[in-house]
């Protein structure tokens, strides 16, 4: 045996291991070996285990494995392995493990190999094979455990044949063109990964998920993903059984009716997606008992009603997607409570009431928080300041009113703001100095007045300003990001004047000053020389007064010493 897996092996694999004609396994997988499988391992016939797996091999995969009668575990998996596969591997009549996903094949997987009865780990995933599957597929290998062929470019129905695998834990054929009905899986009792989504499986019709009924046998289902597919039809009641499962995926169908409330026995659920279907009704309350649920999805449906304030028991929750899900009422304080929120989208909905500062107050949210395009009142509570680590901000598309607060400034993380559509007045804050990560900033729409602040002129990042339809007056800068155009927008502000000549604005013409408006620093220098002057005056006065004084003193002087008094 040669293990010399999971080092930092590099360079060719070295011919000269041929030389070991007795050798039975050869494990190099999870280093980093390049060029191709040397020829001269031709002569290896006495290999019962070969994984070159987790490499950077190259080349084809040799026709000579076939020769290998005694092989039983192959793992090329990856790899840079290209070209099509060689009908020889066929002839391994012993192999009951076969693993080459992540490389880049091509072609049909040989009809050869699936007369390998001894089969249990079938895995040709992330390469660019094509064809079907044979129709008695599940017939051919009797003692499958896992069949992955996901990611590929495979067509055809999922054979029927495959109801008859009895051992079957893992199937894989997501991320392919699969077209028709799902079969039976009723004798899968072992199933505990079931991964279909991204094909055509599915009619739209009202019995596509029958399937899952059969599936209701298989009580250590921990995976079930179905999503991105053409399933119509309503939820089997079957589905609120599977409480074994951690994560389900229904998104993107076209499934209807109602949620079930019965997915709250699903205690162990850590992802949930549900969304781009088309659901109605309320938002059961019992989705608040899936206290492990991490992600949640129900964006993209026809439901109604509020957003339960069970989901406050959801203390788990990283990320909350329920935008465009044409929901009503007000959004509940209790969401503060989901203090490891890292993404939260309620957009596109008919939200109503003012932003509870406690949604404001959870210091977690770093991805993005999207409340845009709801009809929300009120001001924008100050716990916004809270949000240090958000990166991105929509509130825009609401009625939200009053004062920018400042606290905003304290979001040094933002890089991107929309606030755009409302009704916000005042000036922008002078705290939004600290802001210069952001790279969109969008305050269109508003009432807002004042100048534009200098300080954008140093935010180096921003590459899109919308200060458009306000208030704004005085002087547009020509520096930074205003020397762009295409960059910045500040039309419909009738008072700005300035600006590069794209802007099209009047030309400033303030009193006093060429540039249109006198400075601090120049207004104090001004008032300084006029004091400084009147004071050159003052003193020029008291000194030709003091001069005058003297002389007016000493004439005097002079006419006493030249007439005596001569009066007795």
């Amino acid at each position: 045996m040669l293990r010399l897996h999971n080092n930092l092996l590099s360079g060719e694999i070295p011919p000269n291991i041929s030389s070991c004609l007795n050798l039975i396994s050869i494990t190099l997988g999870r280093n980093n070996l390049i060029g191709r499988i040397p020829l001269e391992f031709s002569s290896l016939l006495n290999l019962q285990l070969l994984n070159v797996e987790f490499n950077d091999l190259t080349g084809g995969i040799p026709s000579f494995f076939g020769n290998y009668s005694s092989l039983q575990v192959l793992s090329t998996t990856f790899n840079n392995f290209g070209g099509t596969l060689p009908d020889t591997l066929g002839q391994l009549k012993n192999l009951y493990y076969i693993s080459m996903g992540a490389n880049f094949l091509t072609g049909t997987i040989p009809s050869s190999l699936y007369n390998l009865s001894f089969l249990s780990i079938f895995c040709f995933p992330q390469n660019q094979l094509q064809g079907t599957l044979p129709s008695d597929l599940g017939n051919e290998f009797p003692y499958l455990v896992e069949l992955n062929v996901g990611d590929n470019q495979i067509t055809g129905s999922i054979p029927i044949s495959l109801s008859n695998s009895s051992y079957l834990e893992r199937l894989t054929i997501a991320i392919n063109g699969f077209t028709g009905n799902v079969p039976s899986l009723e004798k899968m009792h072992k199933l505990w990964w079931l991964s279909i989504s991204t094909n055509h499986l599915g009619t739209g019709e009202a019995r596509d998920l029958d399937f899952l009924s059969t599936v209701s046998n298989a009580t250590s289902l921990q995976l079930m993903a179905i999503n991105v597919n053409n399933f119509g039809g309503m939820l089997p009641s079957a589905i609120t059984n599977f409480t074994s499962l951690s994560i389900m995926t229904l998104d993107s169908n076209r499934i209807f009716g109602s949620i079930p409330a019965g997915l709250g026995n699903l205690v162990n659920l850590e992802m949930l997606y549900m969304g781009k279907n088309q659901f109605t009704g309320d938002i059961p309350e019992e989705i608040g008992k899936l206290q492990q649920l991490k992600k949640l999805g129900l964006q993209g449906n026809k439901l109604s009603g509020n957003i339960p304030s069970s989901f406050g028991n959801l203390t788990l929750l990283t990320h909350l997607y329920m935008y465009q899900s044409s929901l009503k009422g007000s959004i509940p304080p209790e969401l503060g409570k989901c203090l490891n929120l890292l993404l939260l989208n309620l957009s596109q909905n008919n939200l109503t009431g003012a932003i509870p500062k406690e949604v404001l107050s959870i210091p977690s949210l770093t991805i993005y928080m999207d409340l845009s395009r709801n009809n929300l009142i009120g001001s924008l509570p100050t716990e916004v300041g809270t949000l240090t680590n958000l990166g991105i901000l929509d509130i825009s598309h609401n009625m939200l009113s009053g004062e920018i607060p400042g606290t905003l400034g304290s979001c040094v993380r933002l890089e991107s703001l929309f606030m755009q559509n409302n009704f916000f007045q005042g000036t922008i804050p002078s705290s939004f100095i600290s802001l210069r990560g952001l790279q969109v900033l969008n305050l269109s729409h508003n009432n807002l007045t004042g100048s534009i602040p200098d300080f954008f002129l140093d935010f180096r990042a921003l590459a899109t300003l919308n200060l458009s339809f306000n208030n704004f007056e005085g002087l547009v800068p020509t520096d930074g990001v205003f020397r762009n155009s295409s960059a910045v927008s500040v039309v419909g502000n009738s008072k700005l004047c300035g600006g590069i000549a794209e802007f099209q604005l009047l030309e400033c013409n303030f009193k006093g000053t060429k540039k249109g408006r006198l400075t601090l620093a120049m207004k104090l220098v001004i008032a300084a020389s006029a004091l400084l002057c009147a004071a050159l005056v003052l003193t020029s006065l008291f000194l030709l007064f003091v001069k005058e004084e003297k002389s007016r003193t000493h004439s005097n002087l002079s006419r006493e010493l030249s007439f005596p008094n001569v009066l007795p």
